[in-house]
């Protein structure tokens, strides 16, 4: 009862001050039922996220961070000194100050998983150690950085404002998925604000904080799940190159060298995500087919022993033993599975049935889009268009990877939101820019 009155009453204050944004700084204009709308969809999304855990599953990890984050919190209200320093110091394992508290804690020796409990902690002293308080206070934060970089977006292409609030804002799997206590969670927060970051060093002037905020972005991602950094690399490379050839004026060169682009953005990859391999770790692309062959096996013994086979399972066949190469040969079925899968009828249960509704409207959005610009465009803006390039580059190598990775249509909802989320943004701008009768705009 304490914990519900606490969470109305955070909520209140809360809704309270997005509502005052709303009204002040987005008045008369569209942004203003957007902004009300996309938090309420977070803070729904989230909190009913941590329904389904604590009383549907009852456990996972949401709960088993938010543990550790008590433990934290404890130390907090004994020692804020203590509680600070298990935050932000890098090594805590053999300091016998924070012996007692460490020796409680379940993930203080896995670097990703510790570091969404470091940020996770911080909210968590803000939400008075409560499960649903902190819940409300990440869906919020999330969302702030969600809405960080719609703003962005619409400032570049304000003409599709409307298309950019379905890519971003109101995507049912990001709003469940991206707002709990969760790696998901924090991971899309943070490549939300890098890109922002990124496109408001283009469009205007350099800043020290943006430089940061880049910075400290990439670091939190490189940390909790490598390969969300790992496949901007090559989607930066891309932008970058594209741009560089649209300043030719020759449209006959640009055509002629358009090979180039392609085999300097894939030898450039490669030898950018080679000089990485120690920052990646086991994402590195040579360990990847070892890793992929390992969360395979991981989410087929969850379904078999723990699902007892009721789980959601998914098979791209033969994963293990193949090489990076070999497992190229499963691009096109990995990134069907990720933004087409499930099907309607493959879905098992109500959360699937709605993954798989979403899967169907993305379905749905790429034909109408394929239709109206052409196959020959749809395929070809991607390497003429560097906003189109890097949105669809990005999107197909992250979906490629968790879609081989996941073998489970529960964990494959939670792990593609950051692809699916570009991959929305790069159709949408693909007909803004080729689309026959497209409305005006920048």
């Amino acid at each position: 009862m304490l914990e519900a009155l606490q969470l109305f009453i955070y909520f209140i204050v809360i809704f309270s001050g997005i509502y005052l944004i709303a009204i002040n700084k987005y008045a008369n204009t569209p942004l203003q039922k957007y902004f009300i709308l996309a938090f309420l969809a977070k803070a729904i999304g989230g909190l009913f996220f941590g329904v389904i855990y604590a009383f549907y599953y009852k456990g996972g990890d949401t709960l088993n961070y938010f543990h550790d984050c008590q433990i934290i919190f404890e130390a907090f209200l004994e020692s804020p000194v203590s509680a600070l320093r298990i935050i932000f110091e890098p090594e805590i394992h053999y300091d016998f100050g924070l012996h007692y508290y460490t020796t409680l804690l379940w993930y203080d020796r896995d670097p990703a998983s510790f570091m969404v409990i470091r940020f996770c902690s911080i909210v968590n002293i803000l939400g008075l150690n409560s499960f649903w308080a902190t819940t409300l206070l990440m869906s919020t934060i999330s969302f702030l950085a969600v809405w960080k970089l719609y703003r962005s977006l619409i400032g570049v292409f304000p003409a599709i404002y409307k298309q950019l609030a379905i890519a971003i804002l109101f995507m049912p799997s990001v709003f469940f998925w991206g707002s709990g206590i969760m790696k998901d969670t924090v991971t899309l927060l943070f490549l939300a604000l890098f890109i922002s970051a990124l496109i408001d060093l283009k469009f205007h002037k350099t800043s020290i904080l943006g430089l940061l905020v880049i910075g400290v972005s990439f670091m939190f991602m490189i940390v909790i799940k490598a390969y969300v950094a790992a496949c901007l690399i090559p989607a930066i490379l891309m932008y970058g190159v594209i741009e560089l050839k649209s300043k030719i004026k020759s449209s006959a060169l640009r055509s002629a060298i358009t090979p180039l682009v392609l085999a300097i953005t894939i030898l450039g990859s490669v030898l950018l995500l080679n000089a990485a391999e120690e920052y990646l770790g086991k994402f590195a692309l040579s360990k990847f087919d070892q890793t992929v062959e390992s969360y395979v096996w991981w989410h087929s013994k969850v379904v078999k022993e723990i699902q007892h086979g009721d789980g959601s399972h998914y098979s791209l066949g033969q994963i293990g033993g193949q090489g990076l190469v070999g497992l190229l040969f499963k691009f096109p079925q990995a990134v069907n599975v990720s933004l087409f899968r499930p099907y309607l009828w493959e879905a098992r249960n109500p959360i699937m049935i709605l993954t798989a509704l979403e899967s169907l409207f993305v379905m749905i959005i790429t034909i109408r889009i394929f239709r109206k610009v052409g196959g020959k465009v749809f395929f070809s803006s991607i390497l003429q268009n560097q906003y189109i390039a890097f949105t669809m580059v990005y999107a197909l190598l992250f979906s490629f990877a968790v879609g081989l990775a996941s073998n489970n249509f529960g964990a494959l909802a939670r792990y593609k939101i950051p692809g699916l989320v570009m991959y929305m943004i790069a159709i949408y701008l693909m007909e803004h820019f080729y689309a026959p009768n497209k409305p005006s705009g920048k």
